[in-house]
């Protein structure tokens, strides 16, 4: 992963930062706070090295310099929510987000919107156009989330075993303002 400026949230009381392999134990009390997310996408529970796998993961052709995870931290500097991302998937133009979580207590605080608002306005200075990411098919309520953020779906796979359940996915995309005519 690379060391990178910071984007702002703007919201008072929360703060982003980068992760770093040493934050993997702070951000595994995130994954177990969000395992009905597990259970909706994978059908159990999310495994006990899950946050330590997710530093890296990347998909083929991309290296760990192009993996990104912003932590989003509560006032008291509790892990309550991540962006992970890769740069320049799946082409140069696109910015990937392969994950965003927020801790079940935080749902309702309208801190998704202003996360991805200012992740979105980051990305703008790094000379892309889109960015795009997945939605399982059951998670209809993130869908609906992202078209409300003025995301579109562009696509829609075929069924995928994601351990113990099968998802088609919809791939999703947003053209950064003013990057593309």
């Amino acid at each position: 992963m690379t060391s990178i400026d910071l984007f702002t949230l703007g919201v008072p009381g929360y703060s982003v930062e980068n992760l770093e392999l040493k934050d993997a134990e702070r951000l595994q009390k995130l994954y177990e706070k969000c395992t009905d997310f597990a259970y909706l996408v994978e059908g159990q529970p999310p495994s006990p090295t899950a946050a330590q796998e997710e530093f890296f993961a990347v998909p083929e052709g991309k290296s760990l310099c192009d993996k990104f995870m912003f932590g989003l931290f509560n006032s008291e500097h509790e892990i309550i929510g991540l962006i992970e991302s890769i740069r320049g998937y799946p082409d140069e133009q696109t910015w990937w987000v392969g994950l965003i979580m927020l801790a079940p207590e935080y749902r309702r605080k309208r801190l998704l919107y202003p996360l991805v608002q200012s992740f979105e306005h980051w990305v703008a200075k790094h000379d892309v156009a889109y960015i795009m990411g997945s939605v399982v098919e059951a998670n209809i309520k993130v869908l609906r989330l992202w078209k409300r953020m003025g995301f579109e779906i562009i696509s829609r796979t075929s069924p995928k075993q994601f351990n113990q359940k099968f998802h088609s996915v919809y791939i999703i995309r947003k053209a950064i303002i003013g990057k593309v005519s």
